[in-house]
């Protein structure tokens, strides 16, 4: 037997062997049954797609949240750090620590701690500028000392803030 989806498309205009009704019908059910297995497959993946969409919104979602919760530590951490510093620079008396923590506020200035157990004593404090991007950060030393006031007084005395 030809196939009937074939036939079933045959205008009854044309000369040759006409299928029969039973042919026709045949064909005519096999399109149909054609056209709902594609139709389940498109909703299938519809579905699919819908259920990854969903996925990356959740994922999305928690990215979100975990990147506010680590920024609210991390301002957390700075405001703990600059109290740190302005208590270690209010037990030194000389300049004003107002003037040494106006100097820290400049552009890419941070006051660090060395952890190196063969670094000089008096070198222990450090001001570092930070200068680049985030793929290529260099941090030039512009002042030392043994105590945070040394070291910001070194950098002041450099580069004038």
């Amino acid at each position: 037997m030809s196939n009937f989806r074939d036939a079933s498309r045959l205008s009854f205009n044309q000369s040759g062997e006409r299928p029969t009704f039973t042919e026709i019908q045949t064909g005519a059910i096999q399109r149909i049954a054609d056209a709902t297995e594609l139709m389940a497959k498109q909703h299938a993946q519809l579905v699919a797609d819908a259920e990854r969409q969903k996925r990356r919104a959740e994922l999305a979602e928690q990215r979100e949240t975990s990147t506010a919760r680590s920024l609210v530590a991390m301002r957390g951490q700075v405001t703990k750090l600059r109290n740190r510093i302005a208590a270690v620079l209010a037990s030194n008396p000389g300049m004003q620590d107002g003037q040494r923590l106006d100097a820290l506020s400049n552009p890419g200035w941070e006051l660090s701690q060395s952890n190196d157990p063969e670094v000089d004593p008096s070198q222990l404090w450090q001001v570092h500028r930070c200068s680049g991007g985030r793929n290529d950060r260099e941090w030039d030393l512009i002042g030392a000392g043994a105590t945070p006031r040394e070291a910001i007084d070194a950098a002041m005395a450099q580069e004038p803030a």
